[in-house]
């Protein structure tokens, strides 16, 4: 995508115009230069609309200060933080080493959740950092389709969060008092229309291809070159196309024959009677255990599509050790996406394919 200078309406004390570059907004998007912090932002009043809805974007781009210890980034609803507003997105960066105690899933980590009506907090995603005290950082939002958003640290794709309704977005807050210094915020409503990811897709040095696969198969994972585990920075990409409106199964297994002699601690289906996707856990001696419903159903018969799995890091609870989760993409959309960290999966050797589905090829990124 090529950067193009347009004029930018900068939001500031003296409410002037200037103009600055931009790569991903395709209208006139609204600046904040030298924000403060905390500070809340009405995104209906200034112009940027209510919901934070597919094509819409913004981008804090700052400095992280020397002896930080935590900086959060709401959206949302109508409201005051904490008390009466809704928030569908919290994104929390913790800087700090607590000692031992009750608060240790904090130390040094990154935190998304969202606070429901009942003001309560759900279920927190735990990462390792993206960002490092005394430098300077860039964290992205972008709306996606089916509630997600996909955030990316410092350029990178870092996450997606797809949780709660977006579509009553209506306030930004960031707060983190001498803990951060923002340069400049870019709320932009139409990011520019592109055939090409608006950041570089996650690169394989030395993909191994499996083509004309017969369903139903079992891969030898070792055997093909992946080697043992699904750990970080491995991935498989699945190109199919579906033939009946029945189901379609893929698991990642352990030596052994699964659902016999092998756990599976990865099973990802796909149930057109139904019209539901659902992940889940199979292990000897207690079966199939805690299924998640993802939310949508991506899924056509006669169409074709990439299902990737990716391996992901998870700071776990309490803390003391960091276990692998997979994260779920759709057709290079993240339309479903599990936190998916249950179980160990170093001990990961093979893939199970069936169902009705036709596989063109797969690829394996070790």
């Amino acid at each position: 995508m090529k950067s193009k200078t347009i004029y930018l309406l900068i939001i500031c004390a003296s409410f002037m115009v200037t103009t600055i570059e931009s790569t991903m907004c395709s209208n006139n998007p609204i600046v904040y230069k030298n924000l403060k912090v905390p500070s809340t932002i009405d995104l209906v009043k200034v112009g940027f609309g209510r919901g934070f809805l597919p094509d819409k974007y913004i981008e804090i781009n700052g400095v992280v200060l020397e002896r930080t210890i935590k900086f959060d980034v709401f959206l949302m609803g109508d409201g005051e933080v904490f008390n009466t507003a809704n928030i569908p997105f919290a994104f929390s960066s913790y800087h700090y080493t607590a000692p031992p105690g009750p608060r240790i899933e904090l130390n040094n980590m990154t935190k998304l959740n969202d606070i429901t009506n009942l003001r309560q907090w759900g279920r927190a995603e735990r990462y390792r950092l993206p960002f490092k005290e005394g430098q300077p950082f860039i964290l992205e939002l972008v709306a996606a389709p089916h509630n997600t958003i996909i955030i990316y640290a410092n350029d990178r794709r870092f996450a997606t969060f797809s949780r709660e309704d977006l579509s009553n977005i209506s306030q930004l807050y960031i707060r983190g008092l001498h803990t951060i210094k923002i340069n400049s915020l870019i709320l932009c409503t139409k990011i520019l229309p592109t055939t090409t990811p608006a950041k570089p897709p996650f690169l394989c040095p030395e993909p191994i291809g499996l083509y004309n696969l017969e369903i139903p198969s079992i891969i030898n994972l070792v055997d093909q070159g992946l080697g043992i585990g699904f750990t970080k920075y491995k991935f498989i990409v699945i190109h199919g196309t579906l033939v009946a409106p029945t189901r379609f199964d893929i698991s990642l297994a352990e030596d052994g024959v699964p659902e016999e002699t092998a756990d599976i601690p990865f099973h990802f289906s796909a149930d057109f009677t139904k019209n539901e996707v659902i992940c889940d856990t199979w292990k000897r001696g207690e079966g199939w255990t805690r299924k998640e419903t993802l939310g949508g159903f991506p899924f056509t018969v006669g169409q074709s599509f990439e299902l990737e799995f990716r391996a992901m890091e998870y700071l776990n609870i309490p803390m003391r050790y960091i276990s692998n989760g997979i994260h779920i993409y759709v057709n290079k959309q993240p339309k479903l996406i599990v936190s998916f960290n249950r179980y160990d999966l170093s001990n990961i050797t093979q893939l199970e394919i069936k169902g009705a589905i036709e596989v063109s090829y797969v690829t394996l990124c070790p």
